[in-house]
């Protein structure tokens, strides 16, 4: 059988192996694209991977509390010819070598590679991933939460029942649509993902 950092590299679809057998106060579950990393369309080149400003202390805060980290992607991409998988791969750990993890330091990933409109059952906004990976973890939906900056990230974690975060730091639309009070889901709203981890956390130190 491959190793975890084998089957991280080869599958859209990925837990992590120990995932069961830990205990989590909560899980993160994050956007790649506009909110972990520099927005480019399509990106297939792992050389342009750049991690936006203050992310590597914000996921090394949430991983030091006890939060399962999850990535959660869309990266149709793929479908339309314009990369294949592996280089989404690649774009992968080039961010994890700049947050200086490894992949058993995620929970758990999905690269979903489907069109809009396609049969791909992980494509968001379905909630699938997240429904499975709470499943693994035996986390209630009140603990986790999906931050991203896309109306497709909010309507995932509200059909996921799960607390919504829309950063303002990725794409513009979602940002107007927020000033403009044109939003009808339920999500808070933060500047950008170290904010959103840093109120996150104080829900938890709370009790809230």
């Amino acid at each position: 059988m491959s190793n975890p950092s084998e089957q991280f590299s080869a599958s859209k679809l990925w837990f992590n192996p120990d995932l069961a057998q830990k205990q989590f106060r909560g899980a993160i579950f994050a956007d790649r694209d506009g909110t972990l990393i520099e927005h480019i369309p399509y990106l297939g080149d792992p050389a342009k991977v750049a991690l936006l400003p203050g992310i590597k202390k914000a996921v090394e805060k949430l991983l030091r509390q006890g939060i399962a980290f999850f990535v959660f992607t869309n990266q149709s991409g793929v479908e339309r010819g314009y990369y294949p998988l592996s280089e989404v791969h690649a774009c992968n750990q080039r961010m994890l070598n700049l947050l200086e993890l490894e992949p058993q330091h995620l929970a758990g990933i999905c690269i979903a590679t489907g069109l809009p409109g396609s049969p791909d059952s992980y494509r968001k906004p379905s909630p699938l991933f997240i429904q499975q990976a709470l499943a693994m973890t035996s986390l209630p939906q009140t603990s986790a939460f999906m931050i991203g900056d896309s109306m497709v990230d909010l309507e995932t974690a509200n059909n996921a029942g799960i607390h919504a975060w829309l950063v303002g730091n990725g794409k513009p639309e979602a940002v107007k649509a927020h000033q403009e009070g044109q939003i009808n889901l339920s999500y808070t709203f933060a500047k950008d993902f170290p904010e959103s981890i840093d109120l996150i956390l104080d829900t938890f130190t709370s009790g809230q």
